[in-house]
C-alpha cells in the first residue's frame, strides 16, 4: 500500500479523480500487508509511546531493520520533542532505540540556551 501511494505522489497520479473505479481497477492489497498503518490515540504522549511500541514491534520482527533506516516524520517535531525525549530517552537499556530530533531551531533543542539569549541583552546592556 505504502509503494503505491509513493509512487502515485512521484508521478502525480490520482487513479480515482475522473472517474468510479470499478472493482477490477482497484488496485489489490494483501490482507498481511503492514506497510501503512493508522492509529488513533488521546495525547501526543500516548502517539509517541504507541509510535516506541511499534518501532520495537518492527526491529523485533526484522532484524535486518536498524533505526538508522527510520525516520519517522511529524507537522512540528518541536511540540513532540519532550514526549520523544521522555519516551525513547528513558527507555531501559534493553529496549532503547537510538534516535534523534531534527529540523529544530536551536533555541528550541536547548533550554539553556534560550536561558543565556534572554540574559544576555541584560548584561550587554550594563
Amino acid at each position: 500500500m505504502l509503494q503505491h501511494i509513493q509512487n502515485d505522489i512521484l508521478h502525480l497520479d490520482d487513479p480515482a479523480a475522473n472517474k468510479l473505479l470499478s472493482d477490477e481497477e482497484k488496485r489489490q492489497i494483501s490482507s498481511d500487508d503492514q506497510s501503512l498503518m493508522l492509529h488513533s490515540a488521546h495525547s501526543h504522549l500516548r502517539e509517541v509511546e504507541v509510535l516506541y511500541d511499534q518501532l520495537l514491534a518492527m526491529l523485533d520482527e526484522d532484524h535486518s531493520l536498524t533505526p538508522r533506516d527510520i525516520i519517522v516524520m511529524v507537522p512540528d517535531v518541536a511540540t513532540y520533542a519532550p514526549y520523544i525525549e521522555a519516551v525513547f530517552g528513558n527507555a531501559p537499556a534493553g529496549r532503547f532505540i537510538g534516535y534523534s530530533i531534527s529540523d529544530r531551531t536551536a533555541q528550541q533543542e536547548s533550554p539553556l540556551l534560550m536561558s543565556f539569549l534572554r540574559c544576555y541583552p541584560c548584561r550587554r546592556a550594563g
